[in-house]
């Protein structure tokens, strides 16, 4: 393409043919006894992950399917599940590996467009295409697989987030979910229920709920007087004021270096009602 006036692109010449675009790469349906896996490229899954991650081991198993799960003790950096540099490891490892016929994001968050630039274009544009099953935070890493390796992926819930858990529609959007993996030539209908605002929305036995405290990342505020270098967890995040650093509830450990030289450390407990630290 030549450039026109003022840098603009020239107009498309209409006696040139347009070049098709690649065919679309459609992963394999998966069958039972199929190898998955459960991957974490953007938040941690908060304190309960072992009770969230045995949730989304027994759905995938009651599929048929044989299931690699993320440890229950994940690493963790500040809100994310490990640094950029260990998630795009471990994503890019699951994805290549052509053993694993789909990967499953335990859940959304923040994170996701960190680590791709991290990724090896070249491995994972020859890798087999396989399905990645998400959403939320995962549409970084989906623009990011359809533009490098023209595969489709699909837009699910992730399997060990707490909002598919207390999700009155829970049933419904997991049968679609396997529907889709499993028996894609098949057209089904999901009906939509309006929700009557009189009638209260179900929910799942308290006992299988994880505790509200732990839905977060929440927004964190930090401020100093006059100003301070904070870190929080060991990480440096520059100098105040900062607004909205996610954070998941929790002990958190911050340090704030003084303009006169003074260091202030803290240990706060981040919940609802506290997510905003001030420092003089």
């Amino acid at each position: 393409m030549t450039a026109g006036a003022r840098g603009k692109p020239a107009p498309a010449d209409p006696s040139q043919p347009e070049r098709p675009a690649a065919p679309l790469r459609i992963p394999p349906s998966l069958k039972a006894g199929d190898r998955v896996a459960l991957v974490s490229p953007s938040s941690h899954r908060g304190d309960d992950a072992a009770a969230l991650n045995e949730e989304a081991v027994g759905i995938l198993a009651g599929w048929g399917l044989r299931v690699d799960a993320p440890a229950p003790e994940e690493p963790r950096h500040l809100y994310l599940a490990g640094d950029d540099r260990l998630r795009a490891a471990r994503f890019q490892e699951l994805y290549c590996d052509p053993e694993v016929k789909a990967l499953f994001l335990t859940r959304g968050g923040v994170g996701a467009a960190r680590m791709v630039s991290l990724l090896e274009r070249e491995r994972i544009a020859r890798a087999e295409p396989k399905w990645v099953v998400g959403f939320s935070d995962a549409t970084a890493l989906f623009a990011y697989l359809h533009a490098v390796a023209g595969v489709a992926v699909m837009h699910g819930p992730c399997l060990a987030a707490p909002s598919l858990l207390g999700s009155p529609a829970r049933a419904e959007s997991l049968e679609a979910l396997r529907a889709a993996l499993f028996e894609p030539g098949e057209a089904r209908s999901f009906p939509v229920q309006p929700l009557d605002p009189a009638k209260p929305v179900a929910q799942p036995p308290a006992d299988r709920l994880p505790p509200a405290e732990s839905f977060g990342p929440w927004a964190v505020q930090i401020n100093a007087s006059p100003w301070a270098n904070i870190e929080v967890d060991g990480i440096d995040l520059g100098a105040t004021p900062l607004a909205n650093i996610p954070l998941f509830a929790g002990e958190h450990s911050f340090r704030a270096r003084m303009p006169d030289g003074r260091v202030i450390e803290r240990i706060v407990e981040i919940d609802a009602e506290r997510r905003f630290i001030s420092f003089e």
